[in-house]
């Protein structure tokens, strides 16, 4: 199945200059969960509700402070032409939710997880996916957050 078949195209950003305040409004108007922050048309981080909970809020600091404090930097993004095994692939290697699809080094959309599980084709794929990136190594087993019974 073709990427651009599954991927939104309708992407929401935010300024570097934002404060953490405005892009958590914007996350909530949107009902999002993760936001690209470009400087003028470059993305230049990414930032999702869990960075602002575990980095911003955990450490007690004031919701005005600027957003490219927060974000992350390295952004993971896959080309147009991937299929949607290298994209699970690739979110799997960098435990991530979301890609950035891009073209001519021009960012055309995003896959998250569950755009990908709406098309059901690639269930097991996806199921492998889940697994990588909520499996925790401890010293004497590995334990796995989520099983088939919540999908």
């Amino acid at each position: 199945m073709n990427i651009e078949n599954v991927m939104n195209k309708n992407i929401i950003c935010c300024d570097i200059n934002s404060s953490v305040q405005e892009v958590a409004n914007t996350m909530k108007r949107y009902d999002i969960g993760w936001v690209p922050i470009h400087d003028k048309k470059r993305i230049v981080g990414i930032i999702t509700d869990r960075d602002i909970v575990t980095q911003m809020l955990s450490n007690h600091e004031n919701s005005n402070s600027k957003i490219q404090d927060y974000m992350t930097k390295n952004i993971i993004s896959t080309s147009i032409q991937s299929t949607l095994e290298e994209v699970l692939d690739k979110m799997s290697k960098h435990k991530i939710k979301r890609i950035l699809i891009t073209s001519n080094q021009k960012v055309e959309g995003v896959i998250s997880l569950s755009d990908i599980l709406n098309t059901a084709y690639h269930l097991q794929k996806l199921w492998e996916a889940f697994k990588s990136i909520y499996t925790i190594q401890s010293n004497s087993h590995t334990q796995t957050e989520i099983d088939e019974f919540y999908l």
